[in-house]
């Protein structure tokens, strides 16, 4: 009977062991204080070194922190670049944009702004192309027009468009060609929603109707030659929406696109919203998130093969993690505290492990967070150490 006993047990701790492993576990790295307000954040290889290095965007002072990674989830080397003349919050793209190996990047102010890489995680301002949104808040790169180039999207929530600017290959870019939508975007995301082989744009709208009560998802289809179709929207079933990103999330084949509510003084939620593949979404499908869910990113980050989602809520400083089924639906958030007023999130691995780590920017905290991705053995949303 004690030895049927201890069989069961054993069999109890093993399958519990079994399922403890496929989750996520995060270990919070020393704050890095960046002087100022940070907003957004973005990941390249700025030195060649094979380690990837951050750029954080500021609200307040209006600078750039790069910091340059050491390969453990630790950033010892940091410097501020200027951006005189930002007018706005504002987000950072990175690319070769003058296509001569290096890491550079572009940046909003009353222009584009291109701060050319010069391989060892310095930059310098070369030039500024004309620009005419206003309340661009969040920008995106690829070849929009397949000419070998990178070009840029932005989401202007004041002049409630999408601007897409053509790059010439040299750091400067042609006039934009505006798309208007129905209220101000906050967000964007490039993904092949139509599997046509070229980059759609889809991005959030806080406000869809007059009195703000609804928010939703725009899709752009591109015309395969850099142009686009116009925005075709999908109610998020929530009053704010705000953050977006896009993924395979069921395993099919096609984009997903997933959006944050920021219903403040209602349940916040985050909605998945299943791509067809001929670049119409399904509805959405709401799932609860703690408070003011303002950014999400998506990434394996338990080690079961399915996408899974971190969402930054702002109103509550947390992080809720969802665990992915592997068919598109997820099973209940679970999270832990990140510091105050997490901006954003980027998921990226920054240790060269394999495993996805988690950046957020501190808006009210005057410091960027890491959390490194450590093991996948305790539940997803266990406190870091």
């Amino acid at each position: 009977m004690k030895r049927a006993i201890t069989v069961v047990l054993l069999l109890f701790v093993l399958e519990f062991t079994l399922l403890a492993a496929a989750h996520a576990q995060f270990k919070r790295i020393g704050p890095i204080f960046v002087t100022g307000q940070p907003t957004f954040a973005t990941t390249a290889d700025f030195n060649n070194d094979g380690i990837p290095d951050l750029a954080v965007a500021l609200y307040y002072p209006k600078y750039i922190a790069v910091l340059l990674g050491a390969g453990d989830g630790t950033f010892p080397r940091r410097f501020f670049i200027s951006k005189t003349g930002f007018t706005n919050i504002g987000d950072l793209a990175v690319g070769d944009f003058n296509e001569d190996g290096k890491a550079d990047m572009v940046g909003i102010s009353v222009g584009i702004d291109f701060y050319a890489g010069n391989g060892d995680g310095t930059f310098q301002l070369l030039s500024s192309s004309p620009f005419n949104g206003i309340g661009a808040l969040r920008m995106v790169v690829a070849d929009f027009n397949h000419d070998g180039h990178l070009d840029i999207a932005t989401a202007n929530e004041t002049s409630q468009n999408v601007s897409v600017l053509f790059g010439n290959g040299d750091g400067t870019f042609q006039p934009e060609k505006d798309y208007p939508l129905v209220s101000g975007p906050l967000e964007l995301v490039v993904a092949d929603l139509n599997n046509d082989g070229s980059p759609d744009l889809a991005v959030s709208i806080g406000c869809s109707d007059s009195i703000c009560n609804q928010g939703e998802v725009g899709v752009l289809l591109n015309n395969q030659d850099g142009t686009f179709q116009p925005a075709v929207g999908y109610d998020a079933g929530g009053v704010i929406t705000e953050g977006i990103a896009a993924g395979d999330l069921n395993h099919d084949g096609n984009i997903d696109i997933v959006a944050t509510n920021s219903n403040y003084g209602y349940p916040s939620t985050v909605s998945v919203f299943l791509g067809h593949g001929d670049g119409t979404l399904a509805p959405a499908v709401n799932y609860m998130a703690e408070n003011g869910p303002i950014a999400v990113a998506i990434a394996d980050f338990d080690g079961d093969g399915n996408p899974d989602l971190a969402v930054s809520n702002f109103g509550s400083n947390s992080v809720s993690l969802l665990r992915g089924n592997g068919n598109g639906t997820f099973q209940s958030a679970r999270g832990f505290g990140v510091g105050l007023g997490p901006a954003s999130v980027l998921a990226s691995d920054l240790n060269g492990d394999g495993k996805p780590d988690l950046v957020f920017p501190l808006l009210d905290a005057a410091h960027v967070s890491v959390f490194v991705n450590t093991a996948h053995s305790s539940s997803v949303g266990q406190s870091p150490r």
